[in-house]
């Protein structure tokens, strides 16, 4: 199973639709909550509980089972502090949202979410800093999807994501495709 993980704001529900443009078959059901609706109006596919908590192959610490249904699918959508805590035998490929800490931090304070740290960068930057140790423990093959490229350049990213997930699958048509889904009109908070 393919994780797409960052901080929460850094392109993770764009990633996730690219992914189910390009035919995956992706966890979780479109929704659109009077939280998501501002800032992601197309709306986002994640288990909720998942994302945030993460996954095991038995129910402990509060982490969602990995039960069949989930097992069934290709993408699964876990902030940063989610995979972290999942097990990493459940993931053969995770793709790495990044979005310049200083945009991310305004797009989450402006939707309620507060510090624990010094400041949001802060606990952003720290949260990618155990993202990046868990990845080196764990030697999971990982791809870094930069928001900003993705904005500036939807196709290339996309070909790019494409390449990594399965070079073999998709046609020019598949990635055209799902670089439409790319709206750069949403991309409000910048730096």
């Amino acid at each position: 199973m393919i994780a797409v993980t960052g901080e929460p704001r850094s392109g993770t529900s764009l990633t996730m639709i690219i992914l189910k443009e390009l035919g995956l078959d992706i966890a979780g059901e479109k929704f659109i909550s009077d939280t998501t609706r501002e800032a992601n109006p197309d709306g986002v596919y994640e288990i909720p509980r998942v994302a945030k908590n993460g996954l095991s192959m038995d129910m402990y610490l509060g982490r969602t089972p990995l039960c069949p249904k989930i097992a069934g699918y290709e993408a699964i959508k876990l902030v940063t502090y989610g995979l972290t805590s999942s097990d990493p035998n459940i993931f053969t490929k995770i793709l790495v949202c990044v979005r310049n800490p200083i945009e991310v931090a305004k797009s989450q304070y402006k939707r309620g979410y507060r510090p624990h740290t010094t400041s949001l960068a802060n606990d952003i930057t720290l949260n990618y800093i155990q993202l990046l140790k868990w990845l080196g423990m764990h030697r999971i093959p990982f791809h870094v999807v930069d928001y900003n490229s993705m904005i500036q350049s939807p196709l290339w990213e996309v070909c790019s994501i494409a390449s990594f997930v399965d070079h073999h699958r998709f046609t020019s048509e598949d990635t055209t495709k799902a670089a439409k889904a790319v709206k750069p009109e949403y991309h409000r908070e910048r730096v």
